[in-house]
């Protein structure tokens, strides 16, 4: 609640959030997350929101074990 309201104050419109997923990866995965349109671009460290986002779920291979020109 405290994000939106300093989203609210930012953007000067009203927020409503209608959906929210959690992900957890497995073990040796890794989530990376993009936010286009982001509001708060001074930090990292909060909440991003944005018009449009995407969740990366990756995994790194060993690359002694994977030809590199088929990837």
């Amino acid at each position: 609640a405290d994000v939106a309201a300093l989203c609210v104050g930012t953007v000067g419109e009203n927020v409503v959030l209608r959906r929210g997923i959690v992900f957890n990866g497995k073990n040796n995965q890794l989530l990376a997350s993009y936010c286009h349109g982001q509001v708060n671009t001074t930090s990292t460290d909060t909440c991003r929101m944005g018009r449009y986002g995407a969740l990366v779920n990756y995994s790194q291979i060993d690359p002694t074990k994977t030809n590199t020109s088929d990837v």
